[in-house]
């Protein structure tokens, strides 16, 4: 498995562009969620994001940021 890994990130920057997609959608969801008067914690959307940046430099895969139940699939 992480044979797979090393030859999908290899000779690209690949991690740097799953941080910037990731940091992009994690910050589209704080300004939509969070410009009420009231705001949001911000800990869910967080957490998502290191999720998706870890599975995805790892497995190759990626859960969708805003799905309301993946607190449910990695267990939180």
């Amino acid at each position: 498995m992480w044979y797979q890994t090393q030859q999908r990130l290899t000779g690209k920057n690949k991690m740097r562009e799953i941080i910037e997609q990731t940091s992009s959608s994690v910050n589209n969801i704080l300004f939509r969620d969070g410009s009420g008067k009231e705001g949001i914690d911000p800990k869910q959307a967080f957490v998502n994001g290191t999720v998706n940046v870890v599975s995805e430099f790892s497995f190759g895969l990626t859960f969708d940021i805003d799905d309301p139940s993946m607190p449910k699939k990695i267990n939180i």
